[in-house]
C-alpha cells in the first residue's frame, strides 16, 4: 500500500470520527452525550495528531502535506473555543457549569 492510500485512509477515519462525534447514537443526551461526544473528539484528536505526524512525509507544499495540516487546525479551534467557553461561563452564570 502507497504512502497516499495509507494517508488518505488516515483523513477517512479522521472525517469519521470527528462526525461522528456530532453525531447522537443513544439519544441519552445531558452528561451521557457528552461524554460520548468527549469520547469521539479524543479519538479524532489522537487520529489529527498522527495524521499531521504522518503528512511530514510528503514534499512541502504538496496537497498531501496541506491536508494533513488541516485536522490539527480544526484541533486546535476546538481546543480555543472550550477554552472561551470554560472562560467565560462564570460571566454568564454564579461559576458552575452544570451539565445534566
Amino acid at each position: 500500500m502507497s504512502e497516499t492510500s495509507i494517508f488518505r485512509l488516515g483523513l477517512l477515519a479522521w472525517t469519521v470520527t470527528f462526525v461522528g462525534a456530532f453525531l447522537d447514537f443513544g439519544g441519552g443526551g445531558g452528561a451521557f452525550g457528552l461524554s460520548h461526544f468527549l469520547l469521539w473528539q479524543v479519538v479524532a484528536s489522537t487520529l489529527a495528531v498522527l495524521l499531521f505526524i504522518y503528512g511530514r512525509r510528503f514534499e512541502k507544499r504538496s496537497m498531501q502535506r496541506v491536508a494533513s495540516r488541516v485536522p490539527g487546525i480544526l484541533l486546535i479551534g476546538i481546543l480555543i473555543a472550550a477554552a472561551l467557553f470554560a472562560g467565560t461561563a462564570g460571566f454568564i452564570t454564579d461559576g458552575t457549569i452544570d451539565i445534566g
